[in-house]
């Protein structure tokens, strides 16, 4: 810190806003401020992640997500928030922590500056074309990566490497004149990772003790941890894991067809399955708009890494319909499996609609669906109930691999769907019969190294039900003498003052969430025509 820096006195605060939920996981959003006293008195604001969360059975709603109006300006009207935020930075790409961007920028706010990786930038500028945001009123992205600080006002943010299902993912290290926290993002410890970049303990020491230096603090004075599946013993099994079972059963499966249902988001999935398509002399056929546009968000970050300007906008009937330029995706897939598995001949990709689909034998295709949790217009579970309308047809020489688990909530779809693909026939795989699923979230031993490279004074479980968060806290509580750490818990709307102390205040003002649904009622035109109320 400079002289006058040493002179800054004020308090920072940690809010979290969602996320800390009584009974669900989701709409991950939370503010970290720096308040400024005496003379020069202000106040940095900053926003981490500002997600959406599933709204429960039984609602009118398609979602929900934090109520931003203290927050954000009003474009129509030009009314000034109440607690203004200068920035957004973001720690991955699933919806639960970037969808309420491209929703409030859909219904009128200004938002500031967004800092996050180019492959989450391409899937918020995904979600910005599908609301028909218009481009003069995005926000401006500024392209963060580990190891490169940000200044934003008084609030100092280190991006570090962390390891989950989605690529580009990142924890963060946050100091302030006052006092310093690191907020472990969504989490695991996987070092398998194709595409990353990915947990390593001792860059998450150095990276650490480089941002303690910007204000000469000594320790961290909270660490908040990742808690969905920290209650499982062990490590979480790494995606080298998950592609070896699979690759091990599509060698196996030499004269059958290969379909495997993958989450859409989940890109080191994706590109292993490309790795074992072009193993096995296979064409990857892809059905479903969601792998489809994760592959397309990869070129569009190769883009964005080599410089590329601004998104160019599709037109015409569609112009909410993200561009998808399967060129692209070929060279950049192509591209990803030389690079970083020394693959040179590359593998052959086709969209399912594709009529060159029919000319190459069953046999030589392996099938990458959506519908991992049943959805009813994915392309598993409509080839599952045999919908005549569904380009994916299943036979009993198939075999069919459901890479997921189901989420809570899901189970009497996915079961649905199990039904239906045994009862054409085809041979089913899941995790009840080998492993081919991997979670993004840590268990109990990856959070330990994480934990061990913080070395916080005072840890908070973040990112979970309240019996998720203290099923964690009660984890770590037989570890803290020896981790030398206290341990405190938060939910949605507490206030913790960060720095020589750190005091939780519980909230009497609970958060407020807007419930969001689709108004178009025709579930085909709702796949891609969205025109979202918000109450």
């Amino acid at each position: 810190p400079t002289a006058a820096e040493k002179l800054i006195s004020g308090d920072m605060i940690y809010r979290p806003k969602g996320g800390n939920n009584p009974d669900d996981i989701g709409a991950n959003t939370s503010i970290v401020e720096f308040q400024r006293v005496g003379k020069n008195k202000k106040t940095t604001r900053v926003m981490i992640d500002h997600g959406t969360m599933f709204p429960g059975d039984g609602s009118k709603y398609d979602s929900m997500m934090v109520d931003t109006d203290a927050y954000f300006q009003d474009r129509e009207t030009g009314a000034f928030p109440q607690e203004p935020v200068d920035a957004i930075v973001v720690t991955h790409a699933h919806e639960d922590h970037i969808g309420g961007i491209a929703h409030d920028a859909s219904r009128g706010k200004v938002l500031p500056d967004i800092y996050c990786t180019p492959l989450t930038q391409a899937f918020i500028e995904q979600s910005l074309v599908r609301r028909k945001v218009k481009q003069k009123d995005w926000p401006t992205f500024k392209t963060i990566k580990p190891g490169e600080p940000v200044q934003i006002g008084d609030v100092h943010v280190m991006p570090i490497a962390a390891s989950h299902s989605v690529s580009q993912s990142l924890a963060l290290a946050i100091t302030t004149p006052s006092g310093s926290m690191i907020h472990s993002g969504d989490f695991k410890a996987d070092q398998s990772l194709p595409i990353g970049p990915k947990f390593d303990s001792n860059q998450m020491r150095d990276l650490g003790q480089k941002a303690l230096a910007r204000y000469g603090h000594e320790r961290f004075d909270v660490a908040t941890v990742d808690s969905t599946r920290a209650y499982n013993p062990g490590y979480t099994p790494t995606e080298g894991m998950v592609a070896d079972e699979i690759g091990g059963i599509v060698k196996q499966s030499e004269g059958h067809r290969v379909v495997t249902a993958v989450m859409g988001r989940s890109t080191e999935r994706i590109l292993n399955m490309a790795k074992i398509a072009a193993e096995n002399n296979r064409t990857l056929v892809i059905h479903g708009g969601a792998i489809l546009m994760s592959l397309q968000a990869l070129a569009r970050a190769h883009e964005i890494e080599n410089g590329g300007g601004e998104l160019a906008m599709p037109k015409g009937k569609k112009s909410n319909k993200p561009k998808l330029d399967m060129g692209s995706v070929r060279q950049t897939l192509n591209a990803l499996l030389k690079d970083k598995y020394g693959i040179n001949g590359g593998v052959k990709i086709l969209e399912g609609r594709d009529e060159a689909v029919e000319r190459i034998p069953e046999a030589k295709q392996l099938v990458l669906a959506t519908g991992t949790q049943g959805e009813p217009l994915a392309a598993l579970p409509k080839a599952a109930r045999q919908d005549e309308k569904s380009l994916l047809q299943l036979s009993p020489n198939d075999v069919v691999i459901r890479s997921a688990s189901a989420i809570p909530g899901n189970e009497n779809e996915v079961a649905a769907v199990d039904a239906g693909v045994e009862a054409i026939g085809a041979r089913l795989i899941t995790t009840n019969d080998a492993l081919v699923h991997s979670s993004g979230h840590g268990y109990a031993k990856d959070m330990d190294e994480y934990l061990e490279a913080a070395q916080a004074r005072t840890v908070i479980p973040v990112h979970g039900s309240v019996e998720l968060m203290q099923k964690n806290a009660d984890r770590i509580a037989t570890r803290a003498d020896e981790l030398d750490l206290s341990l405190e818990t938060m939910r949605n709307g507490d206030r913790v003052v960060i720095g020589q102390d750190v005091i939780v205040t519980p909230t009497n003002e609970p958060t407020e969430f807007l419930g969001i649904r689709n108004t178009v009622e025709d579930p085909e035109k709702a796949k891609w025509l969205q025109e979202y109320a918000y109450d």
